[in-house]
């Protein structure tokens, strides 16, 4: 049986704290409120949307500015778009929640694509795969002729070739977010893109109150159990630092996280010896995964037969999200409260009695 072990999170790269802010008038724009996304601003104008892109993790620096308008102006990107090609799986889902999947015409990876709706579209050529080796289908990006690519900013990502051809480039930079809900928040800018920030606005205030309803509940516990994330990999374990949105997870959900002395967001690379010894009489491990087959204790004793000294092995306090099997890389950037809900009733096992599990689960 072949499995994938994946260190949690999967990219993690810094803090932030929801900003307290409201519609304020700058320049005959009205800002549109953003309270725990870092990456991006947005303001309303008269006939559209400004957009300015920003370094999450050093919010001075702004990475690029957009102009979205509801009518023709060759400065501009016209909006509503008809036609988008997305980077990244991850995008899917804020475009399946606003029921625009129609106006995808193309995409990456499309074969890790979890997505039913999204996969129907795919199997029908009606989103075509823009990857081919190890880089973008150029001649296939020209074909379909997208209005716009939403695109990652990786490192010294050089776009100018979309430029010489006249498609646009827009960042999403959700992935750098360090609040579960401040990478959600991100619909909002698609929103913009589709001239449906009201649905967007609405979308993510529900998902805000299903994980601010959670987390109210997991503050009220007076007992705090430990949990910790991440893995042995060659000579070392790798764990996410204090700042990450996985250790917000964990401390939203009612647990002290294990390695609150790491700082910053990024995963660490630690002595094994030392982390081992940090991780013993922790309480609960969680970790994700790829297996096509259920994944188990035994497997875990695979990875290596030191576990079972754990505390948290010993007590079955293991959590594990296959995601083989869930969309934790799709889906999930919208479903911020249903992870928190999973860690709630896996920490606090007698606050519920819903045994449903979305994510991540208890293994045996």
């Amino acid at each position: 049986m072949t499995r994938l072990l994946i260190v949690i999170p999967f990219l993690i790269l810094s803090c932030s704290t929801p900003k307290e802010s409201t519609e304020t008038r700058s320049d005959q724009r009205t800002e549109i409120e953003v309270k725990y996304a870092t990456g991006f601003k947005l303001y309303r104008t008269e006939n559209g949307y400004d957009l300015e892109v920003r370094n999450p993790q050093d919010t001075t620096t702004i990475l690029d500015t957009y102009h979205f308008i509801s009518g023709i102006d060759s400065s501009a990107i016209q909006v509503p778009v008809k036609s988008v090609v997305l980077n990244s799986t991850t995008f899917g889902a804020f475009f399946d929640r606003l029921d625009a999947l129609a106006r995808v015409k193309g995409m990456t990876y499309t074969s890790r694509v979890m997505n039913e709706s999204i996969k129907d579209r795919i199997s029908t050529g009606q989103i075509q795969e823009v990857i081919s080796g190890d880089g973008i289908n150029f001649e296939r990006m020209i074909e379909i002729d997208p209005d716009v690519v939403l695109a990652y900013h990786y490192g010294e990502a050089d776009f100018s070739r979309y430029e010489e051809v006249n498609i646009p480039i827009v960042l999403i930079m959700d992935y750098m977010e360090s609040h579960p809900l401040g990478r959600a928040e991100w619909i909002k800018v698609i929103g913009c893109i589709l001239n449906q920030i009201d649905s967007a606005e609405e979308i993510f205030a529900e998902i805000e109150n299903a994980y601010m309803e959670t987390r109210n509940q997991a503050m009220l516990h007076s007992t705090l159990p430990s949990a910790f994330t991440g893995s042995k990999y060659g000579d070392f374990w790798y764990a996410p630092g204090r700042d990450s949105y996985i250790a917000k997870f964990i401390q939203d959900a009612g647990a002290t996280y294990a390695f609150d002395h790491i700082e910053g967001q990024a995963s660490a690379e630690l002595d094994f010896e030392q982390a081992f010894s940090d991780i013993s009489k922790i309480d609960f491990w969680g970790l994700v995964v790829s297996s096509p087959e259920e994944f188990t204790k035994k497997d875990i004793l695979e990875m290596s037969p030191l576990y079972e000294n754990l505390e948290a092995y010993e007590n079955d306090q293991i959590f594990v999200c296959n995601s083989a099997e869930s969309d934790y890389f799709g889906d999930a950037i919208l479903e911020p409260h249903l992870i928190l809900k999973d860690l709630h009733q896996i920490f606090h096992p007698s606050t519920s009695e819903d045994t449903t599990f979305y994510y991540f689960k208890p293994i045996h």
